[in-house]
Parts: C-alpha cells; sequence; structure tokens
C-alpha cells in the first residue's frame, strides 16, 4: 500500500484522484463550519435533532435513489421514531417561541 501512496504523492497520480481529494476537502470544511455555526446559534441538543432529522431524511433518499429494496423493520421503526422526536421537539420549540413573544409583549429579547 505504501508503493501506492508513494506514487500518487510524486505526481504520478491522476487528475481525477486530486479533483476528489480537493473536492471532499472543501465539503469537510464546510461540514465543518456550518456545524460550528449551527451549534453556536443554536443550543447543542437543537444541533443534535436536526442532525438526526437530516440522517432520517438520508435515509430516504437513499433508499429512493440506490433502490435497496429491502427496509428492515428496526430500521423502519427507528426512522420513524426518530422523525417523530425530531418533530415533536421543532413543536416545543416553536409554542416555546411563541409563548416568550406573546409575554413580552411581542418583542423577543435574545
Amino acid at each position: 500500500m505504501t508503493d501506492g501512496i508513494a506514487y500518487i504523492w510524486e505526481g504520478n497520480g491522476s487528475k481525477p484522484f486530486f479533483g476528489t481529494l480537493l473536492a471532499s476537502s472543501i465539503m469537510g470544511f464546510v461540514l465543518n463550519h456550518s456545524t460550528y455555526y449551527n451549534t453556536s446559534r443554536n443550543s447543542p441538543l437543537t444541533h443534535t435533532i436536526t442532525a438526526q432529522m437530516k440522517d432520517v431524511v438520508l435515509l430516504v433518499i437513499s433508499f429512493t435513489v440506490f433502490d435497496s429494496g429491502f427496509i428492515s423493520t428496526g430500521t423502519g421503526i427507528g426512522a420513524c421514531i426518530s422523525a417523530l422526536g425530531s418533530l415533536l421537539y421543532a413543536l416545543v420549540k416553536y409554542r416555546e417561541r411563541v409563548s416568550f413573544k406573546d409575554s413580552n409583549g411581542g418583542v423577543k429579547h435574545s
């Protein structure tokens, strides 16, 4: 394996490899930056719930796009529980925000 790495490191690698490396590095930076921004603007719990909902959406899209044709009972139940929990959390946060605005005369203080 080290011979392959040395081969690429010496400049013999293909352009698609370096293009893929650059693209994945940029995406890693964007992902880390968005995670930092999301956590700094919201609570860590909100970030975790958002990540769970993202995973459920990703699961549904991957089963649709790749047409695996098989979803185990455990996977289906887990995805439904995760989606329901995320939606309930969003509802509670929304109601808290509305009641906070109402108690402050329509003004939200940060």
